[in-house]
């Protein structure tokens, strides 16, 4: 720029113009221009004028501001064993934050008061296990989780069939059954496991839970009497939830595993067909044979075999009792799925199964 040169009043505008022609514009031109070089042609200055511009240019070029800098310190980042320890902390805070531990490749957490992570026992029994000493189920009496499945979002499950719902709903029926909630899950979980909501639909067991109707003040009534936690029906409405290693002394499991034999009993009277379609009709409604047996091996073309939904109860237990009989589909499968779907009949199941097992 040219202010540098006009300020100088010393210098003629021919000296200006000649400096300008060399780009000696600036003050910052002149840092390796001596006395000499100025005094030689093209600028001819005397030895006076040549001291006092570089006097002039050096003075400006020390008051000009210095470039803006900036100081960014880049910090080392924290090692896996902090990040853990952050980690950790965060679960026991949040219980969302869980999910973070897998990727630092924690796969298993002690859990302390309330179910929440406790981070100075999950780091000592960390601390125990890299040294290649075995960890048992518990560590110093508290619990141990998998990482997985506490971070694994909650899939409650039909408490009828005891199947995964989709978006809350049963995938056949559409009974949003997870707005129940979990109580509400445990209470219809345990009624239907008792038989007590047997000759009703499921929007009929739904509407009833769900408003504390009469049917569903008496199931709870009876899962209290019967010494039932409400959390024993866990391992019916929550996907994945395993039943207690050890049941609680003197607890009645209201869903017990089909047993290895059957329990014995002579077959009633009458005919296979007979007997079979009486049972059906006893534990079903002619929408529940079909949502029951399309979940069967092979339920697909089973049920396209069975009448239209015009049909009445007992032609559609009839068909249904008729097929098994034909398709030797009357196995010990099938009586075991029975009883678990309906465990307050095993005894008119074994006995209708007992004549041809």
């Amino acid at each position: 720029m040219g202010d540098f040169l006009d300020s100088l009043p010393f210098l003629t505008p021919e000296q200006r113009a000649s400096l300008r022609a060399d780009d000696l514009d600036t003050a910052v031109a002149f840092a390796h221009v001596t006395v000499l070089m100025l005094q030689a042609p093209p600028f001819g200055l005397t030895i006076g004028k040549a001291s006092r511009l570089l006097a002039a240019a050096q003075g400006e070029a020390a008051a000009a501001p210095a470039p803006a800098t900036m100081v960014v310190n880049i910090a080392e980042p924290p090692d896996l064993r902090t990040r853990i320890e952050r980690a950790l902390a965060a679960a026991e805070v949040d219980h969302s934050a869980v999910g973070a531990l897998s990727d630092l490749g924690v796969e298993h957490v002690v859990l302390g008061e309330h179910g929440k992570v406790w981070p100075a026992a999950t780091i000592a029994m960390r601390a125990h296990a890299s040294t290649g000493a075995p960890v048992g189920q518990t560590w110093q009496g508290a619990k141990i989780a998998s990482v997985r499945a506490l971070s694994a979002p909650t899939v409650w499950c039909s408490p009828k069939t005891g199947r995964p719902l989709q978006d809350g709903k049963d995938e056949v029926t559409e009974t949003p059954w997870g707005l129940l909630g979990l109580d509400g899950l445990r209470v219809a979980a345990f009624g239907y496991a008792q038989g007590m909501f047997d000759g009703m639909g499921e929007s009929e067991v739904w509407a009833s839970v769900h408003s504390k109707g009469p049917v569903a003040t008496k199931v709870v009534k009876r899962m209290a009497a019967l010494d039932v936690k409400p959390e024993d029906m866990d391992r019916r409405v929550i996907f994945g939830r395993q039943e207690p290693e050890q049941p609680r002394q003197g607890y009645r499991d209201p869903l017990p595993r089909a047993p290895s034999a059957l329990r014995g009993g002579q077959p009633p009277a009458g005919t296979l067909i007979a007997n079979l379609t009486r049972l059906l009709l006893a534990m079903f409604s002619a929408d529940e044979i079909r949502r029951f047996f399309g979940y069967q091996p092979g339920g697909s073309s089973f049920v396209a075999n069975l009448p239209g939904p015009t049909s009445s109860p007992v032609a559609v237990a009839q068909a249904a009792a008729d097929q098994l009989i034909r398709h030797g589909m009357l196995t010990r499968s099938l009586r075991d799925a029975l009883v678990a779907e309906r465990p307050g009949r095993a005894a008119e199941i074994d006995a209708v199964f007992s004549s041809v097992l």
